[in-house]
């Protein structure tokens, strides 16, 4: 692979002139001199030192993203990280805690290992860092440990969990409170008046805002009642069958997740329970199993794709500015997929 000095020699045109053209730098140099310089370089095969071009900038280009693929909608936000850094000559650097099936850690564990891969996107010098719920969360707690992320005033955008103002973090995020209120105006609309809400951990903004949008948009029917349970996935089966025995039980069901919303069509049906005519059932997310789920099920549909783009130009921006701009804060709008999970209740349930 030819260097600086090779193209020099082949143009007659000195190294620092060489190099700025190649960087596209501002130069005053004939049209003819540039033409010529690039034409040697891509006949010669030339390719950049990024590692040399990082020393001397400070800028390595890549981005620390911990986001793991999850399921179908972090996937989707991964292609939108991913498309929008290349588009700016940036690289993701993604890691996430160690994954192995059938394995269960605890979470003493597996905060450890998210701990353990902050500190290694830091050691590869990033420029910026998008971060999902589980490492913000973590990210908030140990701020004033890992010194390096404000000394090198490196910019912080998370996805779906907004932090408080002192960390200075940017966000993206789904208007989670449209999205809830939007369900339960949807459920009041069929009939139904007594809910069961399968909340995700109010530690995380999303779940507190999903939440609170749809409780508070069923108190626009006084007789409406609301059992809200805040639960985890790998417990959501206990959850769902308490919640499914009530008497009277719930009629419509809002699950956080359509993770969650997967369990209660399981439970219902060990209960001898038809969904949608003894059981409404609407999730979140709009994943891939939504639609293959039967029947389909009614979903809340974000912008995964959309939200991976805006962190990644956020971050692309705020770290060619220092850091120095104000954190962004941006909400993107729901719609109700509507398939079959959902009727109008018997009047005997």
């Amino acid at each position: 692979m030819a260097g600086l000095e090779r193209i020099a020699d082949r143009t007659g045109v000195s190294i620092g002139t060489v190099s700025r053209i190649l960087r596209d730098k501002p130069i005053r140099v004939a049209p003819d001199t540039r033409a010529k310089v690039l034409e040697v370089a891509a006949e010669l095969g030339y390719r950049p030192n990024l590692l040399v071009r990082a020393i001397q900038s400070g800028k390595t280009g890549m981005i620390g993203v911990m986001v793991p693929p999850f399921d179908s909608y972090w996937a989707q936000v991964l292609y939108g990280i991913h498309d929008c850094l290349t588009e700016h000559d940036h690289v993701p650097l993604v890691l996430w805690a160690e994954h192995q099936p059938g394995r269960d850690k605890s979470p003493v564990s597996e905060r450890r290992e998210d701990l353990a891969q902050i500190y290694r996107m830091i050691d590869r010098r990033i420029d910026g860092a998008i971060l999902w719920p589980f490492p913000a969360v973590l990210y908030a707690e140990h701020m004033s440990n890992i010194a390096e992320l404000s000394t090198r005033n490196i910019p912080i955008v998370t996805i779906d969990h907004e932090l408080d103002p002192q960390h200075k973090a940017s966000f993206v995020g789904t208007d989670e409170a449209m999205a809830g209120a939007m369900v339960a105006r949807h459920l009041l609309s069929l009939g139904h008046r007594r809910f069961g809400h399968f909340a995700g951990r109010q530690v995380h903004s999303w779940a507190v805002a999903r939440r609170r949008g749809f409780e508070e948009a069923l108190r626009v029917a006084p007789d409406a009642t609301c059992i809200s349970v805040e639960v985890a996935d790998e417990v959501a089966e206990i959850h769902a069958m308490q919640l499914l025995n009530q008497k009277p039980r719930p009629t419509a069901i809002f699950a956080a997740t359509d993770h969650i919303a997967e369990v209660c069509y399981r439970t219902a049906a060990q209960l001898g329970l038809v969904i949608p005519r003894d059981l409404s059932v609407v999730g979140c997310g709009n994943l891939d199993i939504a639609s293959w789920l039967n029947p389909p099920l009614t979903s809340v549909r974000q912008q995964p794709y959309l939200m991976g783009r805006r962190a990644a130009e956020i971050v692309v921006e705020r770290s060619r500015h220092a850091n120095n701009l104000p954190p962004i804060k941006e909400l993107l709008p729901t719609m109700l997929e509507l398939r079959s999970s959902t009727s109008a209740p018997l009047m005997s349930p």
